[in-house]
């Protein structure tokens, strides 16, 4: 038996840095692009208000969202910060704040406010930590109607101008249109950076395995807490954007249908989806005007596509946009790795270490894997496999208990349940990916051949 180094030669590791690189710098290079095309004149000017709202909404989206997809945290109580941060920015500008400091008070009340929400709901279950949220919109909802003398109760308040250090910002001016725009284009950078670090992966790790997470000093009430606190802090900037772009502010903006509008946009988009927040908040904007042209009410239109994203794209959008992507495209991974074609070097090389030894058994295998892993939320299970198993062969494959024998051969045949795959198969020279279990037994039925035979050690 004869191993080989399979690990990325050093151009597609160049390969990868540059992928990752696009991807951090993907969002920021969009609101550029979208800030050039705006101050261009192209757009007109009664849609400048559209573009500004779906910016705000694809920023309160994005919040829910990686709080969702990192902490398993559903919130109901996001319109309870955005409204504490817009009203916040309408007291600001009536007492001579500064846009920086109302900013910071926004963020830092709303950071306090949702972190302690998680460390409470830490120790329930969805359902309860969803009841908690719910409760906490409920009571800020009654704040804002009983204390007019802030918030102006079921009349409203309007919100004045800025002072900034490049001039006076006044509400609903292109330029807070620009301003949210850029800012969701940094939410953006800094989602898909946090993505990369440990930060991410403490949360998920005590999402799915919270008492493996504790065994390792991982303690879930924290992470809870700390995914929460900064989706608030995001929510409350959002709702000083919101506040700057509509001018004024009213209570029924931030009703219980506000937050049944923003989970349906986070499950439209993918939970999780940096891009898929992006669009639902374009999909929550331009709602109102898509309604009107269909003939029909916006919670009818609303109610409906969530219903249809449930039933045929239960993981939104985006992310099953990419499944397919990934089905029919021949890229190995995700993240970006260039794909390394299936007649490459085996992993496992039995009929010797000749080339033409090597090319006669590549084109004899029944079954390839390239760059195979499964992983399990926070958890890789199985990591970069790549080999050749030729017909009449005989694999042993061995190793420690957990070390994802079970696991590797579950892929093969197509039941690892909720588990994420990556990399590529072929069985008989058709790719498995993406196959149900069943077809792959009449796959191999149909080209007269049977699956390997595994022993497990």
């Amino acid at each position: 038996m004869v191993t080989k180094d399979i690990s990325a030669p050093p151009a597609g590791r160049a390969a990868q840095r540059l992928y990752g690189a696009g991807q951090l710098l993907g969002g920021p290079a969009a609101a550029l692009l979208t800030l050039v095309v705006l101050s261009s004149g192209l757009v007109p000017g009664y849609q400048m208000y559209t573009v500004g709202l779906a910016a705000v909404y694809g920023l309160i989206v994005l919040s829910i969202s990686l709080l969702a997809g990192w902490t398993g945290i559903w919130s109901i109580g996001h319109p309870a910060m955005v409204a504490i941060g817009a009203y916040a920015t309408a007291y600001g500008s009536s007492h001579g704040w500064g846009l920086a400091f109302t900013s910071v008070v926004a963020v830092v009340l709303c950071a306090l406010l949702g972190g302690f929400l998680g460390f409470a709901g830490s120790r329930f279950s969805v359902l309860y930590v969803a009841l908690l949220t719910l409760a906490f919109t409920l009571v800020i909802l009654e704040i804002i109607g009983a204390w007019k003398s802030v918030t102006g109760g079921d009349q409203g308040v309007p919100v004045e101008t800025f002072e900034t250090a490049l001039g006076d910002l006044v509400p609903s001016s292109d330029e807070v249109t620009y301003l949210a725009v850029g800012i969701l284009g940094l939410a953006i950078a800094v989602s898909v950076f946090l993505r990369r670090t440990t930060i991410r992966m403490r949360m998920v790790a005590a999402k799915t395995h919270p008492l493996a997470g504790r065994s390792i000093g991982i303690a879930p009430e924290l992470q809870s807490s700390l995914g929460f606190a900064i989706s608030a802090g995001v929510a409350g900037l959002s709702g000083v954007l919101l506040a700057l772009l509509s001018g004024f502010i009213s209570p029924e903006g931030f009703s219980m249908v506000f937050a049944v509008n923003l989970i349906a946009a986070t499950v439209l988009g993918g939970t999780g989806s940096v891009i898929g927040a992006v669009l639902g908040g374009a999909f929550l904007a331009s709602a109102p005007t898509l309604a009107s042209s269909l003939s029909i009410d916006q919670p009818y239109l609303i109610g409906g596509v969530l219903i249809l994203t449930l039933l045929f794209l239960a993981d939104g959008i985006v992310p099953t946009a990419g499944k397919l992507l990934r089905r029919f495209v021949p890229v190995t991974r995700a993240l970006g790795r260039p794909a390394r074609s299936l007649s490459g070097p085996d992993l496992v090389d039995t009929a010797g270490s000749g080339a033409n030894q090597r090319a006669d058994a590549a084109e004899a295998a029944v079954l390839r894997t390239e760059a195979l892993g499964v992983r399990f939320g926070g958890l890789q299970a199985v990591h970069d496999i790549a080999l050749r198993v030729g017909a009449g062969e005989v694999l042993a494959i061995i190793g420690p208990n957990g070390a994802g024998k079970t696991t590797f051969v579950n892929a093969l045949c197509g039941l690892i349940g909720g588990g994420e795959l990556e990399g590529a198969m072929e069985l008989g020279g058709r790719p498995l990916n993406g196959v149900r279990a069943t077809r792959r037994v009449r796959s191999a039925s149909a080209g007269h051949f049977s699956m390997p035979n595994f022993s497990r050690n």
